[in-house]
């Protein structure tokens, strides 16, 4: 796993997630921060190398973005998260750091249109989200797609030709639906009948 982190001032989202989550020995760590530095980041990042170093034996990678021009913060960390992608599954925290860096992380992960997974910690650090990236992504839906998912959301596990029928749509209409509706991990499909997720809750 490769982890990307955001940091401003404070450690310690790095490092409670980082202790909460695990790390092995064949994960990287990356923080990102702000360009310019400022005294109170460089403190923050040399607590979290020296505690890494202590806990995990880890090493971490440091890149630095320039917050000032938000477009190129945005190019600059696509072309970092294109480059780890190379290497393997990345997860991004977005819990510590600058606001407008977590957004410009957030945007250049977006851009690249692949899966990655997103997690931010709790302001009372009591609890880690974990969050796909297709939460943040747009998805079309018509009529008939919020008529299946918001009736979904009501009946529970569903066959499709009990769907259809109290829907008076045809089946084929319903099961094509919900078959597109299950790649965009809206609904899912457990013993032969369908059912909304939290995603596609979300969504209606």
């Amino acid at each position: 796993m490769i982890f990307v982190f955001t940091l401003g001032f404070e450690e310690k989202y790095v490092l409670r997630s980082l202790t909460t989550k695990g790390v092995t020995k064949n994960d990287e760590i990356w923080i990102i921060i702000p360009k310019p530095r400022s005294d109170r980041t460089d403190t923050a990042l040399s607590f979290i190398k020296m505690s890494l170093r202590k806990l995990f034996d880890k090493n971490v990678n440091v890149f630095e973005v320039p917050i000032d021009d938000f477009y190129l913060s945005v190019k600059e960390l696509r072309d970092l998260l294109d480059g780890l992608l190379q290497k393997g599954e990345i997860m991004l925290n977005i819990s510590g750091g600058m606001k407008i860096l977590a957004l410009a992380l957030l945007a250049a992960a977006l851009t690249l249109n692949k899966e990655f997974k997103i997690t931010i910690l709790r302001e009372d650090m009591g609890k880690i989200y974990e969050l796909p990236s297709i939460v943040f992504r747009p998805i079309s839906l018509d009529n008939i797609d919020i008529k299946i998912l918001r009736k979904l959301s009501k009946a529970g596990p569903i066959s499709a030709s009990k769907l259809a029928r109290e829907l008076k749509y045809s089946r084929t209409t319903v099961w094509r639906r919900l078959e597109r509706l299950i790649v965009e991990g809206l609904v899912e499909k457990v013993n032969g009948k369908y059912k909304i997720t939290g995603l596609g809750i979300s969504r209606i």
